[in-house]
């Protein structure tokens, strides 16, 4: 499909993938999943209002797809999703960020600061940032990643990521 093609077709079509994505069957959701991976960045709207659903397959399946897309817009919802109370869910918005990669940065720098007290952001923030540390450009990431696995992660973790996040803010600004 087209990124251009915005027919009142395709759009049914989608409403009926998120519509399936949602089922309670795996099948019909692993090929729903499938098509809406296929259409791409398109399908990321209406795939990040399922990140609200009570029921945690469906979360999950958001995270999955917003994963293999890796569009940059999705990184707000995968970030919320990091702190999901299903760990497959809250693994696989890691995923995502990782995949997305600079983009994400930020986001998970200020989350770490302002909501590691919750303690349910701090594994799936510690996978993040042990990936994106050993990106050439994520040197700066690997103090994050030593905060996050110390006793009190939920203490180290938010002075680490407030020094990395000044570090990552001024560098851009530096140019």
């Amino acid at each position: 499909m087209k990124s251009s093609d915005t027919s009142p077709t395709r759009h049914v079509q989608m409403e009926a993938l998120i519509c399936q994505v949602q089922d309670d069957e795996a099948h019909v959701r692993e090929h729903a999943r499938v098509q809406l991976i296929d259409i791409g960045i398109r399908a990321v709207p209406a795939v990040s209002v399922l990140a609200k659903s009570s029921r945690v397959h469906v979360r999950w399946e958001c995270a999955k797809i917003l994963a293999a897309i890796a569009d940059p817009d999705s990184v707000p919802v995968l970030v919320r999703l990091l702190e999901d109370s299903d760990a497959g869910v809250r693994w696989d918005a890691a995923e995502g960020l990782i995949a997305i990669g600079q983009p994400s940065v930020t986001p998970v720098l200020r989350a770490i600061i302002h909501r590691s007290l919750a303690f349910t952001i701090i594994a799936a923030a510690h996978h993040v940032m042990h990936e994106l540390a050993k990106q050439k450009w994520g040197e700066f990431l690997k103090p994050v990643y030593e905060a996050l696995e110390r006793q009190e992660p939920a203490i180290s973790g938010p002075t680490a990521a407030a020094e990395a996040l000044n570090d990552w803010e001024y560098k851009s600004l530096a140019g």
